[in-house]
């Protein structure tokens, strides 16, 4: 029956218009309408092309409706398109890992298992995520113009308040050596600076604790598509 719905479908697609941005077959297999999502690329594909974008809605939807003979026919061609999505690319390897196993077919899917761990990104780290401050720049900036570090840490409303409280302390430190009140000036100076040292500190402590979480966030996104792949 699938077959004879598919030559109706590359005979009639002319006239159908098909959407030449995949658009409504995408909504199709969002919404799991995989049958009529499955349509939809066929005459895309007879039309137009056969790319990344259709390969990466129709394999996925193919495998849905265990339509195992059209998705090792498309496999091969899904995987030279590396443009693909690595998580719809490894989830459609792992799938048809899975199949090939199931299938007595292991020299497939052995070649599937090495794929997948030649493209696998490592374990975020420390050390591979990008764009992480560096704590010693942070406390730098601190050093210089107290409350920089809190801003490049994202805390704005801190770097205000800590360079506020910093001019405060040294105009109360001028004022009073201005009218010769010596001791006011030197306990204004001894709060101004703990409070400067407090604002180093707590600024490498507000840019490490954004480090941590960038690096938790990247290694959850890694479980969520790399984890347990086989």
């Amino acid at each position: 029956m699938k077959t004879y719905f598919v030559l109706l479908c590359l005979i009639w697609c002319p006239a159908w218009g098909y959407s030449a941005d995949l658009g409504f077959a995408q909504a199709m297999a969002d919404e799991g309408d995989c049958y009529r999502a499955i349509s939809e690329v066929l005459g895309y594909e007879y039309q137009v092309e056969v790319n990344a974008r259709s390969l990466a809605i129709k394999v996925p939807c193919l495998a849905d409706q265990q339509d195992w003979a059209g998705f090792e026919q498309a496999l091969p061609y899904f995987l030279t398109f590396k443009e693909i999505p690595l998580p719809i690319r490894h989830s459609v390897i792992r799938t048809a890992f899975k199949h090939f196993s199931d299938t007595a077919q292991p020299v497939k899917a052995q070649h599937l298992a090495s794929q997948l761990q030649l493209e696998q990104p490592p374990y975020p780290t420390s050390g591979t995520v990008p764009n992480l401050q560096d704590p010693e720049s942070v406390q730098l900036a601190s050093a210089i113009l107290p409350g920089s570090g809190l801003w490049m840490a994202g805390k704005t409303t801190s770097g205000f308040i800590s360079l506020s409280l910093n001019a405060s302390f040294i105009y109360g430190t001028w004022w009073a050596l201005q009218h010769k009140a010596p001791a006011m000036a030197a306990l204004l100076m001894f709060f101004e600076l703990s409070w400067y040292e407090g604002g180093k500190k707590a600024a490498v402590e507000a840019v490490e604790r954004s480090n941590h979480e960038l690096v938790k966030k990247e290694q959850q996104v890694w479980l969520l598509h790399f984890e347990g792949k086989f």
